[in-house]
């Protein structure tokens, strides 16, 4: 985690608002539920982080939810295609206790994948791709309007048994 970006800017210094982790431990739970017919799968998962306290440079990470739908269909034995929507909300991030009224909020979007599972006899190999449909940024009064630009989001995974 970096010092505090605000605090350096407000001293004129150099500084960076990218984080690489949040230097806490932020507990999450989640839930999942799938149900086969024939050759389609619907599926549900949900999953919410709580950050519980601040790191020793100050940062506390906004609460995170996460809710998706997810639709597959079997092409073949070991091959399925997905089609899934999601919904996700980032609540705003605090230095030193405070949400900063030049930041970012927090943020909610929709998203719409398509993806493939395949497997070769072991482990399974997936491949989503999302896309936003919609976003809406939380931001303070004093905020310059921007937006944020993220046109494709992939997801490559690895999956078996152990």
């Amino acid at each position: 985690t970096e010092e505090n970006p605000f605090s350096a800017g407000d001293r004129g210094e150099k500084h960076q608002h990218v984080q690489m982790g949040t230097g806490t431990f932020d507990p999450f739970t989640s839930i999942a539920f799938a149900q086969s017919f024939a050759l389609w799968q619907l599926s549900f998962y949900g999953q919410a982080s709580l950050p519980l306290y601040e790191s020793s440079k100050g940062f506390k990470a906004g609460l995170l939810t996460l809710l998706n739908t997810k639709l597959s269909y079997r092409l073949k034995k070991k091959t399925l295609v997905h089609a899934s929507l999601s919904w996700l909300r980032q609540g705003a991030e605090e230095w030193d206790g405070q949400i900063q009224q030049d930041g970012i909020y927090g943020r909610q979007e929709v998203l719409l994948g398509i993806g493939s599972t395949i497997s070769f006899g072991g482990p399974q190999y997936i491949l989503m791709a999302q896309v936003p449909v919609w976003r809406e940024l939380f931001q303070g009064v004093n905020t310059e309007r921007g937006e944020i630009i993220s046109p494709l989001s992939l997801t490559l995974g690895l999956q078996g048994r152990l």
